[in-house]
C-alpha cells in the first residue's frame, strides 16, 4: 500500500515541469510538488494561520482570493498540518463530520 499522503499527477497538462509553460504553480518546477490538494481544501478558509499565502485582489465592491502564489498545500510536509487544520475548524467539522 502507497502513502496516502503524497500524490503527483505528471500527464496533467497544468503539472508544474516547465517555468516557460502555463502551470499551476511555476515555482513548484523542480520540487517535490504533492498534487493531492489539487483543489485546495483551505479555499474557503482564512488560511494564513498555518502558512498559506493567498493574496486578496479588490476589484470594485468584490473580493477575489487568489492563491496561484501559494505553494503551501502542495509541500509534502504539510498534509498533517492541513488535515489538523480542517478538523478544527468548526465550519469543516458542521459540514462533513456530522451526520
Amino acid at each position: 500500500m502507497g502513502n496516502s499522503k503524497f500524490f503527483q499527477n505528471k500527464g496533467c497538462r497544468l503539472f508544474p515541469r516547465d517555468s516557460a509553460k502555463k502551470s499551476c504553480h511555476p515555482s513548484q518546477v523542480g520540487k517535490k510538488h504533492n498534487c493531492l490538494f489539487c483543489y485546495c481544501p483551505l479555499f474557503h478558509f482564512d488560511c494564513k494561520s498555518i502558512g498559506g499565502m493567498p493574496k486578496i485582489i479588490k476589484q470594485g465592491d468584490t473580493k477575489i482570493k487568489d492563491c496561484s502564489s501559494c505553494v503551501f498545500p502542495h509541500i509534502p510536509g504539510n498534509y498533517d498540518k492541513i488535515v489538523e487544520f480542517l478538523f478544527q475548524h468548526k465550519g469543516f467539522r458542521q459540514r462533513y463530520l456530522t451526520p
